[in-house]
């Protein structure tokens, strides 16, 4: 048995180790921004499976739990398929940490095993990403295990890209165990975690949960892409900076748009966008904006109405 299998007692053990993997991972600088959305989209599933569980009452005595023996051995199937995704990746990496150091020696391995930080990545990504973090850690903060503490890198971009797409099918799997529509408490869930996301970070879980549900629309997809953008219309009602265009350096370009355009007529209101810092030289034709047409109130599907947007250099 792996070293991370080998701490799992028990159904609920075996789902918190699960869900501890996606909070461990680090990732090697060579993948640069490439590998950015793929992170995202781990986290999401990490969020879906840290939601499921203590939604079916894994971790809690006030709900129903899985009672059933055959759908007990199922979900500890899963999960044990779910531990040996991060194990063989763990050791890719560790293999690709030793290739380097024979190829390069001790101090010329450096740069090529050298990790990204979050310290570049965008602060809205990085809001997006602590948030995801902080439900995965809420919904199994009762029963952590002590076992699975050493972080490990993944370095190379076909190994996240196999890892991600593995465990999006044994979540799935896991989902299809339970045929039942979604049960109210995950509802709760997803409504509570689409209020807690910062302005900043509300856009970018729309943005992961639509590419998800192109590849596989659940009932979850579903109903967190109403969620998101019911809040969304929310806080745009409130005049709130949903949508963000910041640091643009835009040098020589002709017929650009980026944003809003809007034509005299339309009725929309706050929109509530964010264009920030830029540095604009030599440009001709250039417009900051989405388009927006006039209303045409005998056919009101013909264009939108005015969408308020502030605009800071």
């Amino acid at each position: 048995m792996t070293d991370i299998a080998a701490v799992v007692t028990g159904l609920p053990a075996s789902f918190i180790s699960c869900v501890q993997c996606f909070e461990i991972i680090q990732y090697g600088r060579n993948l640069k921004s490439e590998h950015d959305h793929l992170v995202d989209r781990l986290y999401h599933i990490g969020v879906k499976l840290s939601r499921w569980g203590k939604s079916r009452g894994l971790l809690d005595d006030n709900l129903a739990p899985i009672d059933s023996l055959q759908d007990r051995e199922g979900c500890q199937e899963i999960f044990t398929r779910i531990l040996g995704r991060f194990e063989e990746a763990r050791e890719k990496g560790k293999r690709y940490e030793l290739n380097q150091r024979r190829q390069g020696g001790e101090m010329g391995s450096s740069d090529a095993l050298e990790l990204d930080g979050e310290e570049n990545i965008a602060p809205s990504v990085k809001s997006f990403r602590t948030n995801m973090r902080s439900f995965m850690s809420n919904y199994t903060r009762r029963s952590r295990n002590a076992g699975i503490r050493v972080r490990w890198a993944i370095y190379e971009r076909q190994v996240l890209t196999n890892l991600v797409n593995n465990l999006r099918s044994d979540v799935e799997d896991l989902v299809e165990l339970f045929p039942q529509h979604v049960v109210t408490p995950e509802k709760d869930l997803i409504l509570r975690e689409v209020q807690d996301f910062p302005d900043d970070a509300i856009s970018i879980a729309q943005v992961i949960n639509e590419a998800e549900k192109l590849i596989s629309e659940k009932e979850v997809e579903k109903l967190l892409e109403t969620a998101v953008a019911e809040e969304i219309e929310r806080r745009e009602r409130q005049g709130r900076p949903i949508h963000r265009f910041e640091n643009f350096d835009i040098r020589k370009v002709t017929d650009t748009q980026i944003g809003n355009r809007i034509a005299q007529g339309s009725e929309a209101e706050k929109m509530g966008s964010v264009f920030k810092t830029f540095n604009i030289s030599d440009a001709k034709g250039l417009h900051v904006g989405n388009e927006y047409q006039a209303v045409d109130h005998k056919n009101r599907d013909c264009g939108e109405g005015r969408k308020d947007s502030i605009l800071e250099s």
